[in-house]
């Protein structure tokens, strides 16, 4: 018979409080998502106490299925194996806290069985050894990971992903904090595509490389003669990603007028175009990043509390790279895959000496800064092997420039001295460019401009 046309289900093949609290007998897999737990919305309630308020969620892709962990307390196993995420085979069990399920793909639903089958054994409920626990937590990314180029295994990103993927079974607002370049626009897209709106359009806006001036035409549009050359209606991002997602990068950088309109957004679900006077429904759901220390933000003024906490409704920290220097071999070999199918290069691995070189240098630009690291050695090396001789002096040789040279200040400098100092460094590197001077110390524009005209140092540009 045809696959496509075969039935897909778990029967209950064990449930320990059965006779106290009752489990489904069977879960019929006819949705494109089914999710697990014991929360009254669970599409399969389990009140079991080993099974987490939302414990798992069983995605459909073609005929095939993937169960997904939803972070929960006592985990998801199939075949006794902890799981991040994993496909199901038929005939695989698996286990949702205490509660034990065998998946079918078949014509005809088997009869499901009041207890274990004879001899089974609930190997998920053991306390499992260092060695298997450790293996767990540092399991390689399931494909819907991989594939928004999240790669690695240490237990920092990990324990990210997990929280992300609790995330995209939800439509909460999210908020994700990290350094530049530590891959937030990746996670965002893997909540996008894991969640219900995946088919819905996501739109990424770069907060802080809009100009002020036409950011708010640019997030709720405008209406026709708004403004001098506002010659039609134009719909903002808010509009065109109705149903689906916006992502606002670098959120600490709106300014504080903008924050009210957005927070309109969030608590009334609907925009006003410039120059309008209707307000206009939208169906958006907002995943923010940023690098600042919004709390610092909030303490001086630049940030609303309001919107603070309604941004925070779950929290994703993404480590910087030099927290999970375990997933720089990984990493490293992902990019060269990535090189190789953009231009031709003689070079098809890396030595452990070039490994070792990665992971002592600090990363300060972390991901990103690794990826042009591996192209840029890709493209000039000769051999077939990266060694540690075709990687760029500063890797090797560690940051020239890691902060201020003690000997450059007196012992009498005062605080002054040293933010003086240290933001003419700063300039210095970005060739006066106050925006990505700005992005660097992890402050507002505007807030740069301020301290310039403080302590006398702006030059002209």
């Amino acid at each position: 018979m045809d696959s496509t046309m075969r039935k897909s289900f778990l029967t209950l093949a064990r449930c320990p409080e059965r006779e106290t609290v009752a489990c489904p007998a069977q879960l019929n897999l006819t949705k494109e998502r089914l999710t697990v737990g014991r929360a009254a919305n669970s599409d399969a309630r389990l009140q079991q106490k080993s099974v987490s308020r939302n414990h798992a969620m069983i995605r459909r892709r073609d005929n095939h299925f993937l169960v997904v962990d939803l972070a929960s307390s006592n985990g998801t196993c199939i075949n006794g194996i902890r799981v991040l995420q994993q496909q199901l085979k038929d005939g695989d069990t698996v286990t949702f806290g205490d509660v034990e399920y065998v998946f079918h793909q078949c014509d005809e639903p088997p009869e499901a069985s009041d207890e274990a089958p004879e001899g089974a054994q609930f190997e998920a409920t053991v306390d499992l050894g260092s060695e298997t626990r450790g293996q767990e937590e540092h399991a390689v990314p399931g494909d819907a990971v991989q594939e928004c180029g999240i790669v690695g295994r240490s237990c920092a990103l990990m324990d990210a992903v997990r929280t992300t993927m609790r995330a995209a079974a939800t439509d909460a607002t999210v908020l994700i904090r990290g350094e530049s370049g530590t891959g937030k626009e990746l996670l965002a897209r893997l909540i996008v595509n894991e969640s219900a709106r995946n088919t819905k359009r996501f739109i990424p806006v770069a907060c802080s490389a809009i100009d002020p001036n036409i950011m708010g035409s640019t997030l709720f549009g405008h209406e026709k003669g708004a403004f001098t050359g506002a010659i039609g209606l134009k719909k903002g991002v808010f509009e065109e990603a109705h149903g689906g997602t916006v992502f606002l990068d670098e959120i600490g950088e709106l300014e504080l007028a903008m924050q009210v309109k957005l927070l309109r957004v969030l608590q009334e679900g609907e925009i006003t175009r410039v120059g309008g006077v209707n307000p206009i429904p939208v169906d958006v759901r907002i995943i923010a990043a940023t690098n600042r220390d919004l709390e610092t933000a909030l303490k001086g003024g630049h940030f609303r509390e309001e919107l603070y906490y309604r941004l925070k409704v779950i929290e994703i920290t993404l480590p910087p790279l030099r927290e999970r220097i375990e997933d720089i071999p990984d990493l490293a070999k992902f990019f060269m895959e990535e090189c190789r199918q953009s231009f031709s290069s003689p070079v098809h691995g890396i030595g452990p000496d070039a490994i070792r070189a990665l992971q002592r240098y600090s990363w300060p630009g972390n991901v990103r800064e690794l990826r042009n690291v591996i192209e840029r050695s890709m493209v000039l090396a000769d051999a077939s092997t990266l060694s540690v001789s075709d990687l760029p002096g500063e890797i090797v040789d560690g940051p020239k420039d890691r902060g201020l040279d003690a000997d450059s200040l007196s012992g009498n400098a005062t605080l002054e001295d040293v933010e003086r100092a240290y933001i003419k460094k700063v300039l210095e590197k970005c060739e006066n460019n106050k925006q990505r001077a700005a992005k660097q110390l992890g402050i507002s524009r505007s807030t740069l401009y301020e301290k310039l005209r403080e302590i006398g140092t702006r030059k002209d540009t």
